[in-house]
């Protein structure tokens, strides 16, 4: 295609080829986004609680111990789990152990 013609496709259509590969950019990172609310959704309580209290609020262990009324190794154990059990979910992990291959 020469450099006239593609210009001439970028005007008469109003989109570039930059312009495509952004949209399905961000609609692969939506998808993403709603398998790993999905996934959030499916840990067990504990586990959901701390994810979402560490890693999305912001809170320091010794806060969300304080909050939950349990230690802060609970608190980090917990934490530890919840993104194992994630990985398994997401297919991302080794299938027996949840470990990152």
């Amino acid at each position: 295609m020469d450099p006239g013609h593609a210009e001439l496709d970028r005007f008469s259509l109003g989109v570039t080829l930059r312009d495509v590969a952004h949209r399905n950019r961000g609609a692969a990172q939506r998808e993403s986004r709603i398998d790993l609310e999905r996934a959030i959704a499916l840990l067990p309580a504990g586990y959901r609680t701390v994810l979402v209290l560490h890693d999305i609020e912001g809170y320091r262990h010794a806060e969300i111990a304080e909050r939950l009324g349990v230690s802060e190794g609970t608190s980090k154990s917990q934490l530890w789990s919840a993104r194992r059990y994630l990985r398994r979910l997401l297919g991302s992990g080794h299938p027996a152990t949840g470990d990152v291959v």
